[in-house]
């Protein structure tokens, strides 16, 4: 997303001025690919917490951060959310999807 946002500048930059507070097709490149970033790096934490990889395995955080991924639209991460859930108590479900919800990143 990077290159083709910095393709799309070089290109494109000069035919899409900003206007009004509307943003060009060169900024949405560049917007998409930052939210896809993101979940794919929810979706990497998730399986780190799952497979206890650098930190204490916890199926529960695990779950969350599939689940955010999954929520920021990585379809990836529904498969490996969906596989972790088959280990877990529908408790544990009910609090991982209910820390989703509440889930705020740190300013």
């Amino acid at each position: 997303m990077r290159n083709t946002g910095a393709f799309q500048a070089g290109v494109l930059g000069r035919k899409f001025p900003i206007l009004a507070g509307k943003s060009s097709p060169v900024m949405e490149t560049y917007l998409q690919g930052i939210a896809y970033a993101i979940a794919a790096a929810k979706h990497a934490l998730g399986g780190l917490h799952a497979e206890g990889l650098g930190v204490r395995r916890d199926d529960v955080e695990a779950f969350m951060w599939f689940q955010l991924a999954v929520d920021q639209g990585e379809s990836d991460a529904a498969n490996n959310r969906d596989w972790l859930a088959e280990r877990m108590t529908p408790a544990q479900i009910a609090e991982a999807q209910r820390l989703a919800r509440e889930w705020r990143p740190k300013e």
